[in-house]
């Protein structure tokens, strides 16, 4: 029945394909009920996918109860599929799996113990351990996560060579934010030579695998990088990041309309902020109280300047601070904007 029912899926008959698979889970068939799990959760019917891997994850054969208990974890972690985050739930299920030679699940699980989820205490050489078995079982994920506790220091003495190699692994199995952590590396001379061009030729792998840190990177190595400038790719590649939401970037791009010499744009920059202190970039919020005390690229309204500074002090900016202060002794109108950042 399981045949059948992907055989009818792939034909695009939704219809067949569900009577086959619930055929097939009636008739004890564990590999059908974990295969309709999928298919409800392609068609985000969460909870009768949750009923289903249940079923096998409770009595299907060791590779079927492995792959369902790992989905259920899945499914119980995260409240974008099917509900608020259930971590004890989870746990569990990634436990079963991993339990049972399931690689994902190791890393799931290691997450879980980095980040001291689901009533575990945290506790980085368990993580530690769980990504290791993950990676070597080529889950490329946890040989990301292996990679960020190396060049972090969690757990073990802070070794940039061996991140950078843990990183390659990962982005050759498509990772995108360990592309990015490569192209970081060579940006910064970590672990291997620094290079502006194989840190713009691994921010570009990264882009394009759409992570939003990468395209915000290559932006700044566009506006920044002597050897490399082209304010017009920096243009782009923050106005694509800023569309995948990443805050630096919008301020990124607000602040280069703010301060193009040649053609400046208060009003786009002033867009661009707005947009970046909603997702609450402090710098953001600052640069907005900067346009609106000096009524550049909006009207000029004194208070609503001083509401910003007041917000960019109360996120942690410095800068906010000094404005604020600035503001309720004399409010000179200065130009104290802040720089961009990678």
């Amino acid at each position: 029945y399981s045949f059948l029912a992907l055989l009818y899926q792939a034909q695009n008959n939704p219809a067949l394909a569900r009577q086959n698979f619930q055929l097939g889970c009636d008739k004890g068939q564990y590999d059908a009920c974990y295969n309709f799990g999928i298919f409800l959760e392609l068609g985000r019917d969460f909870a009768n996918a949750k009923t289903h891997y249940a079923m096998a994850c409770e009595k299907g054969n060791d590779k079927v109860k492995s792959n369902a208990c790992h989905n259920l974890g899945v499914l119980y972690s995260s409240k974008d599929l099917g509900g608020q985050e259930e971590y004890e739930k989870a746990l569990q299920y990634y436990k079963e799996a991993c339990d049972l030679g399931n690689p994902k699940s190791c890393g799931s699980l290691g997450t879980f113990y980095e980040k001291g989820n689901g009533g575990v205490e945290q506790d980085y050489e368990k993580a530690f351990g769980l990504y290791e078995s993950a990676c070597n079982q080529g889950e490329a994920r946890s040989c990301f996560n292996l990679g960020t506790m190396y060049d972090r220091g969690y757990s073990v003495k802070q070794n940039f060579k061996k991140a950078f190699g843990l990183y390659q692994i990962a982005c050759n199995a498509k990772h995108a934010e360990a592309c990015n952590n490569m192209g970081l590396m060579y940006d910064e001379g970590l672990g291997v030579r620094k290079s502006a061009q194989k840190a713009l030729e691994y921010y570009n792998i990264a882009c394009d695998l759409q992570s939003l840190v990468a395209c915000n990177n290559l932006g700044y190595l566009y506006e920044n990088e002597p050897k490399l400038k082209d304010v017009q790719k920096a243009y782009i590649y923050y106005q694509k990041a800023c569309d995948m939401k990443s805050s630096k970037a919008c301020y990124n791009l607000g602040y280069l309309y703010d301060n193009d010499e040649e053609n400046r744009n208060a009003t786009k920059a002033f867009e661009l902020y707005q947009i970046a202190c909603d997702y609450k970039d402090a710098m953001a919020c600052n640069n907005l109280g900067n346009l609106y005390d000096k009524g550049e690229g909006v009207e000029q309204n004194f208070e609503v300047a001083k509401k910003f500074y007041e917000r960019a002090c109360e996120m942690g900016a410095q800068l906010g601070c000094v404005n604020r202060d600035m503001w309720d002794k004399n409010h000179t109108q200065l130009d104290r904007r802040g720089n961009n950042k990678k």
